[in-house]
């Protein structure tokens, strides 16, 4: 697991210290052995059978190199990263640029994020903190408020023929930006689409992503440009070309300015006197049909922040982002008999959004239908009486 230092900042509307990721690694943990890995040194622990980008920020030469080499040698890559950010403070909300490091390897290997954000119509609820005025005093509660940033895929924007989304009810993406595939690089692997915005989904190029309500209380977010399905997962497996091919390591670099350090007394070779520079000069250039990176296009939708966010909207706790990683994981493993038992009990059976008219005509029929039940006992009721007077006056005759 390869994530940003933990953050001891407050969270959105409550102070808190723990890390951006606690959940995640919480979760993960229970059945597998997560180590947080430092690939500094240009390598990856050689223990690990997948390696997971939780939002990578800043990666060099040495750390792309230890990720490149990692799926050279047939692993799996699965990143969760996007070229925006959010951070929350004090109870705002700002989007900022994000360089993960990987944008030059994942073009190399056919993938390319485009530097906007998916809004759709058909989305999750923000809680936003709301300041009411009652009778000179101001009264602060939670509103949930339309906020087309929260995707809420469901249905065909799930694939329901790979067990990483097949089991999957619903799931929510945060500050998603769309992916383009170059098919030309892919010719020869398998591109499988995982996750899709509805089609009616628009881009936006802005960072002015607070939450918006008219004076009629609906969202202020009007569709603009190209409404269409836009890809935010997907599994690239095959063979890949390794980055570095043709080049040299880039731990050449620091190899050479050790060795120029130690030079000066007579200790630029091992103790068995033998060069040790050919470790680091080499590059495996060409990866076997093993290999996969498994992509989802946000930074922000398995942050502990966005989980809390998702989770006070629907009045329990939101696993449905981090059961989606465990699954891709045991896909990855190969594990899918053990995957296709256990995910289905995990996920919150949430109700599929509706627009507002069809909002409308769901509870003005539920209170017709109350009010016909009403009527209808009543009706019973008092024919019921009737007979039973009716009777009454039988006997009396007789």
């Amino acid at each position: 697991l390869v994530a940003p230092k933990p953050d001891y900042s407050s969270h959105y509307g409550a102070g808190s210290a723990v890390a951006r990721f606690a959940t995640l690694e919480s979760f993960l943990s229970a059945e597998l052995n997560v180590v947080q890995e430092d690939l500094s040194d240009g390598s990856v622990s050689g223990v690990a059978d997948i390696l997971l980008l939780a939002a990578p920020k800043d990666l060099d030469d040495n750390q792309l190199f230890a990720v490149d080499q990692f799926l050279m040698k047939g692993g799996t890559v699965i990143a969760a990263t996007s070229p925006f950010s959010a951070n929350f403070s004090n109870r705002s909300l700002a989007i900022q640029k994000h360089n993960s490091g990987l944008d030059d390897w994942l073009k190399h290997h056919g993938i390319e994020q485009q530097a906007s954000l998916v809004l759709d119509p058909q989305n999750a609820a923000f809680p936003a903190p709301i300041t009411r005025n009652l009778g000179g005093f101001q009264v602060q509660e939670m509103r949930m408020l339309d906020y087309p940033y929260f995707t809420d895929i469901r249905g065909e924007g799930l694939n329901d023929d790979n067990l990483i989304t097949s089991e999957l009810p619903q799931l929510t993406m945060a500050w998603a930006s769309p992916v383009e595939i170059n098919e030309q690089k892919n010719s020869a692997r398998t591109i499988t689409p995982l996750l899709r915005s509805s089609s009616q989904s628009w881009l936006s190029s802005s960072t002015d992503v607070m939450p918006k309500m008219t004076r009629q209380g609906v969202s202020a977010f009007t569709p603009e440009g190209e409404q269409k399905s836009h890809l935010l997962g997907l599994v690239n497996a095959g063979r890949f070309d390794s980055y570095f091919a043709g080049k040299n390591s880039p731990l050449i670099d620091a190899e050479s300015k050790n060795e120029a350090a130690t030079q000066e007394e007579g200790a630029a070779q091992d103790d068995s006197g033998q060069d040790n520079t050919l470790d680091v000069s080499s590059v495996i250039e060409r990866s076997p049909d093993s290999a996969r990176i498994i992509l989802f296009s946000s930074n922000e939708f398995l942050n502990d922040q966005v989980l809390q966010m998702l989770g006070s909207a629907q009045q329990t706790s939101y696993v449905n982002s981090v059961q989606m990683l465990a699954n891709a994981i045991d896909w990855s493993l190969e594990d899918s008999g053990l995957l296709s038992i256990r995910s289905r009990g995990h996920f919150n059976r949430t109700l599929p959004p509706m627009e507002k008219d069809e909002q409308m005509f769901w509870e003005y029929l539920n209170y017709a239908l109350a009010a016909l039940a009403i009527i209808a006992i009543a009706v019973w009721e008092r024919r019921r009486r009737a007979i039973k007077h009716k009777r009454y006056f039988d006997l009396l005759a007789v």
